[in-house]
């Protein structure tokens, strides 16, 4: 299946975590790339597109079949394959025909295609002029190999014992990502005229998906830690190194000539808009508003992408004449690369990838029978598919309820009808359900092309049948879901502070805690109504968040102020400030309410700390040294243990979890669970902890009488979660899928999860 393309680098070691995932997130674009397997056999004309009121263009087929019975279209029934790189007459790209990935090479010209590998091993191929250039792992490590297509000669530029990638080409300069420094990665160069090697970056960061045109290089560099992502550039000639942006959000760069494009990725709304730097005037240009652009590719006056604005497109903009342009709709276009006036790329029709090929020079008259061209480039003039949100969806009478009109296209009419006698002509209304009931709630909506209907139900119940809630925060859409355990339904949706992340309640159930990691803020729900019911500024990137049991004091963990926040709950006001090791993330409290125990991650060194806070005084009486990179605390019932997830790090092998003896403060006990654990928790009865496992895809089970891992429970895929994630609803549940035999258990579950904060796992499902 296709995979957005996100930010191509090499990462072997990090400043965080969450930068980690990100830079390695190139694997599986590489991976999606090896998936396809073309064989270009000749070029066809599919369908003509229309470019704007006067330019019309020719796609062309490079592989595969196209959609059945469209008009104008042909077909060539044969293996399907992903663009990687086109220049002149030749398109090259990675195809798996064989079992694994190798570089393939079409030539428009002469209809003739060329395997340029036969080791299956070979990724991220670029050309410039008569060279191929790419990575390729056939000796065990990632090395930067060179065809050239005249001579047919293959050359290994670079043999050191390191990973490699990402590589690109200009003239007779080719560079890559490198990691042999074993600081991240650094940018270097080899002149394939003189047959030298330079290292361009010597920053102990990580630099990556570097580009070159002529004398000038330009990557993504984390050298200000953490997700600071910005631009720089390097000029061969005067060997001057330039910093070109410092917003922090840069990725996925591309050059050409004096002219610098990449996608800003704005962290707390989710969302990538493309802009543009001239490096003759300095000046920057922001070229999409859309947010929902993917990677750009520049050549000349033209820079190319695909948007999923509306429907998605492959879009061109004209630096020329500042005029954008969609030029073929695609639910599944990827990996545009533009040369000239030809522009190639992965198209997954009929879900099979194939490489089209677009002439801008060829003018040909619009064909208007397709409904694809329709939706890219007339909307109004299809008619309207309804859709539309309901908040809440379930509660109790009297309900107030907000209807959020979705629909797809350019409706002029809005007809309502809520199910209870009631209706409206408003496109965003609200309605009251007065008794308890199921409502189901119509929207037509029509304009001179037709009329389309959509329905959905409201459940309104009485309020002796509602609760218990879980509160779920939702970072990239700023606010928490409310959700009835009873029919995990959600009820309400709250609208808190930017990038919301860590989430408690107090023992009454009263209210809610949302740290607001993008504003530096908690927000304060009032549960009974589910509204804000006061904001209180904190410290830098808030995440973590406990109250005692009391529900007095809040205990808030600021991951780049290094510090605690301890939040007055009748007063809604910081009563005190406590410094703590660096970058604390999860953080318990005792049952007692005497003692806060909060985990830290140092990522200059990757050491792991717990440190030990006095409620009496706010003062940290002891430091814990646990291990590297923990993501997950946990504490017993009656106080007495302290339970600690490591996530795995190749220098001292983790994947355990320490368990800490509140006593004496010191590491009792190691003990080994999955791979990756990400989230640790205790049961109410303090006798069982259950430990996530990320990559392993399982749950561990340790016995809290003897620290020893007594059961390991399969689930689902990349499962994440830090806080009080364990409930205790006993259920039936199937024991053994061989003798179907049920039993009753405890389970831990989201039938009375009250503070749930899921970090990796809401940021990750959002880049795929």
């Amino acid at each position: 299946m296709k995979m957005r393309k996100r930010l191509y680098s090499i990462a072997l070691s990090s400043t965080t975590l969450i930068l980690f995932l990100i830079l390695i997130s190139s694997s599986a674009s590489m991976a999606s790339a090896q998936s396809a397997s073309p064989t270009i056999t000749e070029t066809s004309m599919i369908t003509n597109r229309l470019v704007d009121n006067t330019i019309a263009s020719k796609e062309n087929s490079i592989t595969g079949v196209s959609e059945e019975n469209s008009a104008n279209e042909e077909s060539v029934d044969i293996t399907t394959g992903s663009v990687a790189a086109i220049y002149g007459d030749r398109i090259v790209w990675t195809d798996n025909r064989n079992g694994n990935s190798d570089i393939y090479m079409y030539d428009l010209s002469t209809h003739n295609e060329t395997q340029v590998t036969n080791h299956r091993s070979a990724t991220n191929p670029v050309i410039y002029g008569s060279r191929i250039v790419w990575a390729d792992n056939r000796n065990g490590n990632s090395d930067i190999y060179m065809y050239n297509i005249s001579t047919s000669a293959k050359t290994q530029i670079t043999t050191n014992n390191s990973t490699k990638g990402n590589p690109s080409i200009s003239g007779d300069r080719i560079v890559w990502a490198d990691s042999r420094n074993g600081n991240g990665s650094n940018v270097y160069m080899y002149n394939i005229f003189t047959s030298t090697e330079t290292q361009i970056t010597t920053s102990n960061s990580t630099q990556g998906n570097p580009a070159i045109s002529g004398d000038r290089i330009v990557w993504v560099d984390n050298r200000n830690g953490n997700l600071d992502l910005n631009l720089y550039m390097y000029n061969i000639s005067t060997h001057m190194e330039t910093k070109i942006t410092t917003d922090g959000s840069e990725i996925n760069p591309a050059i050409y000539g004096d002219r610098i494009v990449w996608e800003h990725w704005d962290i707390y709304n989710g969302s990538f808009d493309i802009y543009m730097y001239n490096i003759s005037t300095s000046n920057k240009t922001q070229i999409t508003n859309s947010g929902s652009a993917q990677p750009p590719v520049i050549y000349g006056d033209r820079i190319v992408w695909i948007d999923s604005r509306g429907p998605s497109c492959l879009y061109m903009y004209n630096l020329s004449t500042s005029i954008e342009t969609p030029l073929v709709f695609s639910v599944s276009a990827d990996s545009p690369a533009i040369y000239d006036d030809r522009i190639a790329w992965m198209n997954y029709r009929n879900g099979i990838p194939y490489l089209y090929m677009y002439n801008l020079s060829s003018k040909l008259p619009f064909d208007a029978s397709s409904e694809n061209d329709f939706i890219c480039y007339f909307p109004d003039k299809l008619p309207p598919v309804a859709a539309f949100s309901v908040s809440p969806l379930f509660g109790k009478a009297p309900l107030n309820v907000t209807f959020t009109d979705k629909t797809k296209g350019t409706p002029t009419v809005w007809e309502w009808n809520f199910g209870d006698g009631a209706n409206s002509t408003h496109q965003n209304p609200t309605h009251v359900y007065s008794k308890a009931g199921t409502y189901k709630v119509n929207l037509t909506v029509s304009n001179a092309n037709g009329t389309d209907s959509k329905t959905n139900e409201i459940d309104v119940k009485n309020a002796s049948s509602m609760g218990p809630y879980a509160y779920i925060t939702n970072s990239w859409d700023n606010n928490v879901s409310v959700i009835d355990t009873t029919t995990n339904t959600v009820i309400a949706t709250v609208d808190v502070g930017s990038s919301p992340w860590g989430v408690a309640v107090n023992s009454a159930g009263t209210k809610a805690y949302v740290t607001n990691s993008g504003s530096d803020s908690v927000s304060v729900i009032d549960t009974a109504t589910n509204t804000v019911s006061a904001t209180v500024p904190v410290g830098g990137s808030p995440y973590g968040v406990a109250v005692n049991s009391a529900g007095t004091k809040v205990y808030v963990t600021n991951i780049n102020s290094n510090n605690v926040s301890v939040i007055d709950a009748a007063s809604n006001t910081v009563s005190a400030t406590v410094n703590v090791s660096s970058s604390p993330y999860g953080v318990v409290v005792n049952r007692m309410g005497t003692k806060v125990y909060v985990e830290s991650n140092d990522m200059a060194t990757g050491n792991g700390t717990v440190s030990v806070i006095d409620t009496a005084t706010n003062k940290v009486t002891a430091t814990v040294n646990v291990g590297s990179y923990l993501y997950g605390i946990a504490i017993t019932p009656d106080g007495r243990k302290v339970y600690v997830s490591k996530e795995y790090v190749s220098n001292d092998g983790n994947n355990t979890v320490s368990v800490i003896d509140t006593s004496t403060n010191s590491v009792t006990a190691t003990v080994p669970v999955g791979s990756y654990p990400y989230g640790v928790a205790v049961n109410p009865a303090g006798t069982k902890v259950y430990v996530v496992n990320s990559v392993s895809n399982t749950v561990s089970v340790i016995d809290t009488s003897t620290d020893s891992v007594t059961a390991t429970v399969p689930v689902g895929g990349s499962p994440q979660a830090l806080g009080d994630f364990i409930g205790e609803k006993t259920v039936e549940q199937t024991q053994s899928p061989k003798t179907s035999k049920k039993g009753s258990m405890k389970t831990p579950g989201f039938e009375t999860i009250y503070g749930v904060v899921s970090l990796l796992a809401v940021f990750l499902h959002k880049r795929k």
